[in-house]
């Protein structure tokens, strides 16, 4: 993980967090990820919450550099996520899987969509096809929901071809949010949950909490 960096010294720079950290107490749509924070949260609050969950600096007044991940805490957010991924398998509950990462995560959630359906877990694929509105820092702009191999993304309007493993980058939680049913990826019990791979780039599980 500290060779990918993963964790320890990350390629997110301070800035970037900090800002982060002041968009979601302005409640910017582009940074909320779905939240509905009960109360206020201060930017102070936030950096104290993921210093606590990530191991950041808690220091306010560090304001330039590369952030770090605690490796420890990324290793526990790691096993948690793996526990909870065995209760689906063993329960054999529907799943839903999306990334707003395809180029780099697509593989992982695949891996991860054919271990779980071999489980006997039913995939989900609602609404493919469908447009969905997301809030950038261009504004308002459409995309167009599709799945590849079991897991959702989303594509520029321009990009006409379902099932091509590219997609778009993006932090909107809409993708998953539409209420549309379409036919569902069968199971394929025949195949066996322990045989699943699971890529290098599961370490970046444990930055989902991060504003």
């Amino acid at each position: 993980m500290l060779a990918a960096r993963l964790a320890g010294p990350v390629a997110t720079s301070r800035e970037e967090s900090l800002r982060s950290y002041r968009l979601f107490a302005a409640r910017d749509p582009r940074v909320m990820i779905g939240l509905d924070p009960e109360w206020t949260w201060e930017p102070r609050d936030l950096i104290e919450l993921m210093a606590d969950k990530c191991g950041v600096s808690a220091d306010p007044t560090h304001t330039s550099g590369h952030d770090v991940i605690d490796p420890e805490r990324t290793l526990e957010a790691l096993d948690a996520f793996a526990a909870r991924l065995g209760k689906a398998a063993r329960d054999k509950v529907p799943v839903l899987l999306g990334t707003g990462h395809p180029h780099r995560l697509l593989g992982f959630y695949a891996a991860l969509a054919d271990a779980l359906s071999a489980a006997g877990c039913t995939v989900l694929t609602p609404a493919q096809g469908h447009c969905v509105d997301i809030t950038t820092r261009f504004g308002l702009r459409t995309y167009n929901l599709d799945y590849v191999r079991g897991v959702a993304l989303v594509r520029e309007p321009d990009v006409l071809t379902a099932g091509r493993e590219t997609g778009a980058h993006s932090h909107s939680p809409s993708r998953f949010a539409p209420r549309w049913r379409l036919p569902r990826r069968p199971a394929t019990p025949s195949r066996n949950w322990s045989s699943g791979t699971m890529d290098g780039s599961a370490g970046q599980v444990s930055w989902g909490s991060r504003p």
